[in-house]
Formats: C-alpha cells, structure tokens, sequence
C-alpha cells in the first residue's frame, strides 16, 4: 500500500469511528445511569464532571473537523453544498468524499494524526456513556494481609451494564489488590457469599 493510499485510509477510518460513535456522544445519558455524569474527570487544569467533558469533546471535536474541513474548502475553491460549521456528520461527510485528495495535501499526514486521536477519544467518551458500574456489595474473598496473616479482601464488587446490549450484567469485579471477578454461572454461589455494601453508588 502506497503512503497516499495508508493516509487516506487512515482518514476514512478515523471519519468512520467519529460518525459510528457521535450518536451515543451527543445523547442523553440514560435514566438508569442519571447519577454517572456527576464523577470528576481531571484534565487541563479543571475538573468536570463527566457530562461536561463528553460536552467539551463534542466542541472540541467540531472545531477540528472544521478546521480541516475550510482547508479543503478554500483550497478547491468549493462553493455548493457546504455543511455550516457546527454541522458535524456533514463536516465528516465533506471530509470523506475529498479524502483521497487531501491525502496528498502536504497537511495530509498531520490531518490524518489528528483525526485519528480525535476518532479514538470520541469512541472512548462514547462507550464510556453506554456502560454503567453498579455497586453490589462488599468483596468476599480472603487475601493475605501479612506473610503469615489472612484477612477479608478491601475491595467492592461491580457489575458491569452494557446499555446497548442489556441491561443484564455481563460481569462482576472486585475493585480489590486482587481484582476477584466471577463468570455468569457464579453469581448464584456469589449472592449467598457477598457482603452488602457500606455505600451503593453508581459511577461509568
């Protein structure tokens, strides 16, 4: 595969991902999880919460596909059919049909980086939004404390919701040293065995 072709594939990979994933970013959180938006994601200097940074990534995605939206733009002199630069599925629909061409731009590898790192923070931030931990109790396993000394394991269980797959849990987790984790078939035994939790809450 020759450089341009990777470069525009790249591109077209990166366009695909933000556009798969946008829907999930830009939606509402879920009833079930109203409470996960309110953890604090430390960046830059600020604190959010995690609805905030999902509002800032959406901005800060837009002005990107922007930028280099105009740069195609204004350098093939395009005048019809322009998406208005807060539309972003249509600054990715741009973006694509002229792929090929900017793939060969001098910007192009620079453009492809960029979008790329983009692609792969919006699809984090989006599946971030479609899975929820819920508390369920108190780890029940025993580790050791000391060489010599047996104690009950410091960790919380978690259940692990995927909204879109179900809202059945897929697994359960200790957030423990240990990490414990149990399979489907396991939560009978585990449910008679778990201690309840000193505080349920729920985080994504």
């Amino acid at each position: 595969m020759t450089t341009l072709a990777a470069t525009e594939r790249a591109l077209l990979t990166a366009l695909g991902t933000i556009r798969e994933n946008w829907a999930a970013l830009v939606e509402p959180l879920l009833d079930a999880a109203a409470s996960v938006g309110t953890e604090p994601v430390t960046g830059g200097g600020a604190t959010l919460t995690a609805t905030e940074a999902r509002i800032s990534l959406r901005h800060e995605a837009t002005l990107c596909l922007s930028s280099w939206a105009r740069v195609v733009v204004d350098d093939r002199h395009l005048t019809k059919s322009l998406p208005l630069g807060h539309d972003t599925l249509g600054l990715i629909e741009l973006l694509q049909r002229h792929a090929g061409w900017m793939s060969g731009h001098l910007a192009g590898p620079e453009c492809s980086r960029e979008l790329t790192s983009m692609a792969a923070r919006v699809k984090d931030s989006a599946e971030g939004n479609r899975v929820a931990k819920i508390q369920v109790g108190r780890c029940p396993e025993t580790v050791w404390v000391t060489d010599d000394e047996i104690g009950r394991c410091p960790g919380n269980l978690w259940a692990t919701i995927r909204y879109e797959e179900s809202m059945l849990a897929k697994e359960v987790t200790c957030d423990g040293p240990e990490q414990h984790k149990w399979a489907p078939h396991e939560w009978a035994s585990l449910g008679r065995r778990v201690l309840p939790p000193k505080g349920a809450e729920t985080v994504a």
